[in-house]
């Protein structure tokens, strides 16, 4: 199973998949990508410190949700992959349709939230407190 890791920030999430990985804990999975919206994030270090491709894609242009062409600009590089999962490891941005449309079925999200109820970091945590 090819998996591909999408990111915003230190990759603390991504971090633990690749030990998992490193141990042999994912079975047939195998991390081919790591891609990041923030040319800063930690998130692509650990492409490096474990060999996995890692690389920032501008996200523009806009600032919070992933559409128009910085949207397709992801699509067309996750399809390359040819990913069987793509796992949203703190990847920070409103998924629209379009993406979501074209990996049908392969998307895991590590910090949903449920949008405007529970936004942010702590989407899960929130949830959990309201009950």
């Amino acid at each position: 199973m090819r998996v591909v890791i999408l990111g915003s920030g230190g990759g603390s999430n991504a971090k633990a998949i690749l030990h998992a990985q490193r141990d042999g804990a994912l079975g047939h999975a195998h991390v081919v990508q790591i891609i990041a919206d923030q040319p800063e994030a930690g998130i692509l270090e650990h492409g490096k410190t474990f060999s996995v491709p890692a690389q920032y894609l501008d996200p523009a242009p806009f600032k919070t949700k992933l559409e128009g062409a910085g949207e397709d600009l992801y699509i067309e590089t996750i399809e390359a992959a040819e990913p069987d999962l793509i796992v949203l490891a703190g990847f920070m941005r409103v998924i629209k349709p379009k993406f979501i449309n074209t990996f049908a079925g392969k998307i895991i999200n590590l910090h949903p939230s449920l949008l405007p109820s529970f936004p942010g970091l702590d989407g899960i945590g929130q949830a959990w407190r309201r009950g």
